[in-house]
């Protein structure tokens, strides 16, 4: 299984050209309403504005979530675009891990590994 993983402090984001890529590939942009809704609630993007260099787009949901980072889209975007697919803070790799395997990804001030899913107590 493919998993994109951001490898730089700072934390996972797409460019504003991998986002192009992704609403030519057919995914939906919605805005927010004046009652801070979405407007089109099955949308997978949302557009804001842009500030302080961010790409005026961001996913609706967590980015961290496990359905965005295997996308067979945001994979295929990544490897398309290379370097050009990161974010203003980020530097996105795309890791191999066996489908077999539970994983999770593990953070330290953004910077990202893919870790085997295993028990924990506190």
């Amino acid at each position: 299984m493919e998993i994109v993983i951001n490898r730089c402090f700072g934390g996972f984001g797409l460019s504003t050209a991998a986002f192009h890529k992704l609403i030519e590939l057919g995914w939906r942009v919605t805005a927010y309403t004046d009652d801070h809704q979405y407007a089109d609630p099955t949308a997978e993007l949302v557009v804001s504005e842009p500030s302080f260099g961010f790409p005026p787009y961001y996913f609706i949901g967590d980015r961290d979530d496990k359905e965005i980072r295997t996308n067979k889209d945001v994979i295929a975007v990544v490897k398309a675009l290379g370097d050009k697919a990161n974010g203003p803070c980020s530097q996105l790799k795309i890791v191999e891990v066996p489908d077999d395997i539970e994983w999770i990804i593990t953070d330290y001030d953004g910077l990202e590994t893919v870790a085997e899913d295993h028990r924990v107590w506190g």
